[in-house]
């Protein structure tokens, strides 16, 4: 039986917590204004030629187009989008679909240079038939978001270190070497 090994919490440092570290230049994409929104949309479609029941109902992949951007005061912006939902059916004569669509308004803080975002994180999704015709309802989580590619500086302590699985010898690094001399206390770092 292999040796029981704890495990770690994220940051494992196999000689204890380092004092001191460096100031690291990371590229990342940066958030500058964020909402969550709820939405609820409806849709309707044409059934198959003698579709009366149906018998499942899901939902498609939604997606976010971006419509246009309104400044307003202070950089913030009131933004939109065309957020586009297909909900596929199956009834006793055949299958579809029927695209629901719907625009989604937030203001958001939007400096120069940032790009919006539009994110569904969650979906729900429902249809009944009636006389010939299906009626789609779908319930969206977006995260709308405007973000920059920005170089941000950051303290660091150097790279996480994984701790081993229980083998005899563990991977080497696959991250290129940080500085080799210890890096200067932060109080010493000026403005």
């Amino acid at each position: 039986m292999a040796d029981q090994i704890p495990v770690p919490s994220p940051g494992y440092y196999p000689d204890g917590a380092p004092t001191s570290y460096w100031v690291d230049c990371i590229w990342v994409d940066k958030v500058f204004g964020s909402c969550q929104k709820v939405v609820t949309a409806n849709g309707t479609g044409t059934a198959p030629a003698s579709c009366t029941t149906l018998t499942t109902v899901t939902c498609g992949t939604p997606s976010c187009t971006f419509l246009n951007s309104v400044p307003s005061a202070d950089d913030f912006a009131t933004l939109s989008w065309l957020v586009v939902v297909p909900v596929n059916y199956t009834c006793d004569s055949g299958s579809g679909t029927v695209t629901v669509t719907t625009q989604v308004v937030a203001t958001i803080y939007s400096p120069s240079g940032t790009t919006p975002a539009c994110i569904p994180f969650s979906v729900s999704c429902g249809a009944n038939i009636l006389n010939g015709i299906v009626y789609a309802t779908v319930t969206l989580c977006l995260e709308l978001k405007t973000v920059a590619h920005v170089q941000l500086l950051v303290p660091a302590y150097g790279y996480c270190e994984e701790p081993p699985c229980g083998v005899e010898n563990p991977c080497p690094s696959p991250f290129p070497s940080q500085l080799t001399t210890t890096p200067p206390p932060v109080s010493s770092i000026d403005s």
